[in-house]
């Protein structure tokens, strides 16, 4: 597999820039939800775990671990388990704290980050970084989550029994993080690759392999702890 992937395209300096910033207010909204449910204690565990998780992403992709062959590819172990690690905080005790300490709308307005991380995954796809199908051009539609979220996790905000807009934001985002997983692993360096054209090497590389725990899994993690503040807070 190492062969078959080409050399790796720098994006512009701004749109790494606001990539970080994307991923480092992802973290501040967290801790912040954290802090809500548990206090500084919370947020002091939960910075250090934010501390692990990026230093050992970071020395995986930088280790060339996730570009060896085998099968199951690893870098599809690498989206599994990450990704399945959130969905199990999100469903088990940790979870139902953020749930229940956080407002609904917060977990709604949270998915709005996927709006300048779309601006940013644009600037990679003109730049040549990243395939344009992982973008607003091609089958990338997580733009419109961004939109959605905002506004209807302003109208929850003000009228925090509207459950519907709850749902819907929801469903929406779900539906389009679905789809955004759909073309990434189709257009992951695996056997399984389908679209033509150069791969998406993102997890290879630091620090957009961030882009990985930290947005992918992060919104998943968001949806989950949402759906369940809606059940909880609102009659």
């Amino acid at each position: 597999m190492n062969t078959e992937i080409p050399d790796f395209i720098a994006p512009p300096l701004w749109s790494t820039v606001l990539f970080l910033g994307v991923i480092f207010g992802v973290q501040g909204m967290l801790l912040f939800a954290i802090h809500r449910a548990h206090g500084r204690r919370g947020v002091m565990v939960g910075g250090l775990a934010f501390v692990v998780v990026l230093v050992g992403t970071a020395l995986l992709a930088r280790s060339g671990l996730l570009r060896a062959g085998g099968m199951p590819p690893r870098v599809l172990l690498y989206f599994g388990a990450t990704n399945l690690g959130a969905l199990a905080l999100a469903v088990t005790a940790p979870g139902r704290a953020l749930a229940s300490a956080v407002p609904a709308a917060f977990w709604l307005l949270f998915q709005s980050f996927r709006l300048p991380l779309e601006v940013a995954l644009h600037a990679f796809g003109t730049a040549g970084t990243i395939p344009p199908q992982m973008t607003w051009s091609g089958e990338n539609l997580d733009v419109i989550t961004g939109v959605v979220s905002l506004v209807l996790g302003a109208v929850l905000l003000l009228r925090p029994r509207l459950k519907a807009a709850g749902w819907l934001g929801h469903a929406v985002g779900i539906a389009l993080l679905a789809n955004v997983a759909r073309v990434a692993l189709l257009s992951a360096p695996t056997p399984f690759k389908s679209f033509e054209g150069p791969p998406l090497q993102l997890p290879l590389h630091v620090p957009y392999t961030w882009i990985v725990p930290f947005a992918v899994a992060a919104a998943l993690f968001g949806h989950v702890v949402g759906l369940r503040s809606l059940r909880l807070r609102i009659p």
